[in-house]
């Protein structure tokens, strides 16, 4: 939060204080000597005692500047990147199945994208995909879901929303929002507050859309931040609740 302490800034701070202050130091010393050894060479031979006082204050400061740089380095191995263990890269062929397995468990969803809508008609895994979210809304406890997706959808994955939207009276709680832009943004879906799935989709051939690359989230602060980014957005979206409205807002291909 603004104005708060950095803890690891003053460990930093307190760690190397006191060897800056000695640097600091010598390196004064070391500036006077040299403006008296250059003084003496201009009226005459500098005397042996400075110019063997002058060496061994160089040899020190090298001493001093190769420990700090030991310093740094040791100080540089014990960050902690335990958070970066809890995120993966996934391959292309992970991404469906993983996704379908987690939604099968999940309570809440969140989801920002397309679902590979351009790959249903011919690509197993992402239609699997489908069937699991419709399975899981089938089971109990009830599913709260959440998804921000294009304006423009395919047929196959227009009637997946549509389905979702007819469980709300089964006890779940399904909306779904629509946008223009969705094609600018990153697809990313969240399950529960524990697991999250980031998702890069592209071009693949031109007029198709498909996942390039994905990472799978298991940090809780990075899993709370995609949450907080959903809801805001959310907040500004217009929900629908039915699917006269989903067909409404949404425009099929011709």
């Amino acid at each position: 939060m603004p104005g708060e302490a950095n803890p690891r800034k003053f460990k930093w701070s307190k760690r190397f204080s006191g060897s800056d202050l000695i640097l600091a130091l010598i390196s004064a010393v070391l500036g006077v000597l040299v403006a008296a050894w250059l003084t003496r060479q201009h009226n005459g031979i500098a005397p042996s005692w400075l110019l063997f006082t002058t060496l061994v204050v160089v040899i020190g400061l090298i001493a001093l500047l190769v420990a700090k740089m030991n310093e740094v380095g040791q100080y540089l191995e014990s960050i902690d990147l335990k958070g970066l263990s809890n995120v993966r890269a996934i391959t292309i062929q992970e991404i469906s199945t993983i996704a379908s397995e987690l939604t099968l468990g999940a309570r809440t969803l969140r989801v920002v994208g397309t679902a590979r809508q351009d790959m249903l008609p011919s690509n197993k895994s992402a239609m699997n995909y489908l069937r699991a979210t419709e399975r899981r809304a089938k089971a109990r406890p009830g599913l709260y879901y959440r998804r921000i997706t294009s304006k423009h959808l395919q047929p196959a994955f227009a009637k997946h929303l549509e389905g979702l939207l007819l469980t709300s009276n089964s006890g779940n709680d399904v909306q779904i929002a629509v946008t223009d832009g969705l094609e600018c943004a990153i697809s990313y879906q969240v399950w529960d507050d524990v697991c999250a799935m980031v998702i890069v989709d592209a071009p693949t051939v031109p007029g198709i859309r498909d996942n390039i690359f994905a990472l799978l989230i298991r940090d809780g602060l990075m899993v709370a931040a995609l949450i907080a980014h959903f809801d805001n957005a959310w907040s500004k979206c217009h929900a629908i609740h039915t699917v006269e409205d989903l067909r409404g807002a949404i425009v099929l291909p011709h």
